[in-house]
Parts: C-alpha cells; structure tokens; sequence
C-alpha cells in the first residue's frame, strides 16, 4: 500500500501510486507543480517524513451508495519538524551566502542529516489523527499481481462499496473525472460464496419502474410485466424498501432494501431480464438500463403532484412515460401531452392482475423492444 510504501522509502512503489510526471503535466508554474519539483529532486529527505508513520484501519461501512472507512495515521508532527526544518535551512543559507566553508552538497547533507534527527528526537511529539474517507472519492490503482486480477478480489471490493479502480495512471486520470458508480461495475460483480454463474452478464437488461403519482400501480405492473416476460424470458422482478411481493405469488419475486439492491440485483444476474419496482430508492434508480415512469391521470392525482413539485412534469421530459390505471381515450391522451408538453410511451387501462396473457402488457413490453412477445 501507498502507507507502506512511505513509511519504508520504496520510491518505485511511491511513484507508481503518486505518479507526479503523469498527475501534474498539466499545471503550469504554480505551487502544485513546485511542490512536485522539489518531491521528485529531494526524495530522499521526503522520505525521511514518514519513518515513523503508523496507520490503523478502525471502521468500514458500505452500503450501495456509499462506503466509508475510518483510518487512524499516527507520525511524528510534521508541522513542527518542518518549522524547525525551514529555519535550519534559512541558517545555513545566510551562513554560506557570506562563507565559501559550505557547499551546495554540504547544505544538503547537513539537512539531511537534521531531518533524520528531527524525526528521531524525543523533543518532537507524536500525534494520532483519525480519518474518514469517503470511497467514492477513492481511485486504487492495482498492480498486475494474479490475486488483484481476479475476479474474486474485485467483486470484493466492489462489495465494500469501492467502484473506482484502474491499472494504470491514465485510468486514474479519467476516473477522477468520470467516477463510476455501481452499475458501471455491476458485470463483474459476485456474491460470496455464489457459483460463477452469478457474475453480472453484460446481456441482463435491468428495468426500472418507479410511480411519478401517489399509488400509481407500479408493484402490480411490476408483477404483470413479470408474468408475461417470463413466458419468453429468464426474468426476476425485486421490489426496493417495501414488502409488497410476499402477497404475490410466483418464483424470483424478492424484496430488497436500498443497502442491499446491489447484491440482490448481482444474485440474479444470470437472469435475461431484471424488473425493479424503484420505489423511492436512487440507489436502486442508479441501477437500471431503462427506466417506465408512471402516472395516473386521475385529476386530484396529477393536481397533488404539481402542488408537491411543480417542476415535476418538467423534470419527466424525454422520460419513457407511461399513463397507468388510465381511463383517456385517445383524444384526452393527445390534450394532457398538449397540456404537459409531454410524450407518452404508452397509455396502460386498468387490468385484472388474475388475467394471463394481457394483450396491453405485451404491447407495452414489445415497445420497449422484448421482440419475443406476441401481441
């Protein structure tokens, strides 16, 4: 680790993490790029800094949207030393500026040796400092080494929450400025314990569903859109923060919570499709491919959502919109996209969720392009 590499003085392990040539070869005169100057000339006495650096990890959590990990750095203090540092240095170039007894080497050495013995004395105090840092603000680069290759390390740091990883500084660059999130790591992620059947498949289409509207029906068209799916397809449906599955029946019905979206999405990775009734939760949100949104056009509903939010019909623009439990002829259809200068995807009526082989629910899916349905 980068922690291990200061306190011993291993520079190809420094550079190959810190990477100065690649990280400032865009700054131009400023501090950033004297401070880079003066690490890559002196790295000798920079190394000195951290002989007695110690770390600690105290705490990790994650969850979908988040880790954290609680870190606990003990060193001597550097602000001190550097004090002390800076005003030896300034002695011995006002000493050599009127004297030809020191050299430019003998300044050097002399400091050299100064810094060694700051870090060494007694005098200097020892301090602890906890931290927390934020995973998704952490870039890892990986070495070539078979066990960072492996599947199995990866899917575990992807499970505690650790999506930004690269081999090489470039990488690293690119990461920094387009961080990733779950779903751009979910293909080679597996639960422990799991055969490899359960890595991610680049071919699982995962479709979310989330209600626009109070009650807008979106477990029961979940549920629907499920039973005609799986005539034709591997398909799980998995409802996000509530239960409302355990009074459905059929196999891959699952209830998730927001924390554990990410590992229950990846159990039934194998599947062709994965329907997800989003709820509330944006971690699940983060998750899906395509996303229905649903409204149902009763009056009071649609006059609630605009008293609540009246950027909400805004905020659906380009959105794949889907009028549900709706009762509008074609005509009253064409007036609300007029009115909310909206495009409907598809205007759904209400359906009896005993019924088979729904014509409308196949209509549906085989405009999202699920060309196996019959209509």
């Amino acid at each position: 680790t980068i922690c291990n590499a200061l306190k011993s003085g291993d520079t190809d392990t420094q550079n190959k993490y810190l990477a100065y040539d690649k990280m400032f070869e865009n700054t131009e005169d400023t501090e950033e790029s004297t401070e880079k100057t003066i690490l890559e000339e002196d790295n000798t006495q920079f190394n000195e800094l951290f002989r007695k650096l110690d770390y600690k990890i105290i705490s990790t959590s994650a969850n979908l949207k988040k880790a954290t990990v609680v870190v606990e750095i003990t060193n001597k203090d550097c602000g001190t030393i550097f004090k002390n540092y800076f005003a030896k240095a300034l002695q011995l170039a006002f000493v050599s500026a009127f004297s030809d007894e020191y050299s430019e080497e003998e300044i050097d050495s002399q400091l050299q040796q100064y810094l060694i013995e700051q870090v060494e004395s007694e005098d200097i105090q020892t301090i602890t400092n906890t931290i927390s840092l934020d995973m998704e603000k952490v870039i890892l680069l990986l070495d070539d080494s078979p066990e960072t290759n492996s599947s199995e390390y990866l899917s575990q740091l992807i499970s505690m929450g650790i999506y930004n990883f690269t081999k090489n500084i470039d990488g690293v660059l690119y990461l920094y400025n387009n961080p990733n999130s779950y779903r751009d790591v979910a293909h080679i992620h597996q639960i422990e314990n799991e055969s490899k059947g359960s890595v991610a498949s680049g071919d699982t289409r995962i479709i979310g569903i989330k209600g626009v509207t109070k009650e807008s029906g979106a477990t029961t068209l979940t549920y629907l859109m499920k039973n005609e799916l799986e005539n034709y397809y591997s398909v799980a449906a998995i409802e996000v923060d509530k239960r409302d599955f355990m009074f459905l029946r059929g196999k891959n019905l699952v209830s998730s919570t927001s924390v554990e979206i990410g590992n229950t999405v990846a159990k039934y990775s194998n599947c062709e499709v994965i329907l997800i009734d989003v709820n509330t939760s944006s971690a699940a949100l983060e998750l899906c491919h395509d996303v229905i949104y649903l409204i149902e056009p009763s009056i009071i509903k649609l006059n609630r959502v605009m008293m609540i939010n009246a950027k909400s019909f805004k905020d659906l623009a380009s959105k794949n919109l889907v009028l549900n439990k709706s009762l509008l002829n074609n005509k009253d259809v064409m007036d609300f996209e007029y009115e909310s200068r909206l495009k409907v995807m598809f205007n759904m009526p209400p359906l009896n969720d005993r019924d088979k082989n729904i014509p409308e629910v196949n209509e549906l899916l085989k405009k999202m392009g699920f060309d196996r349905q019959r209509v």
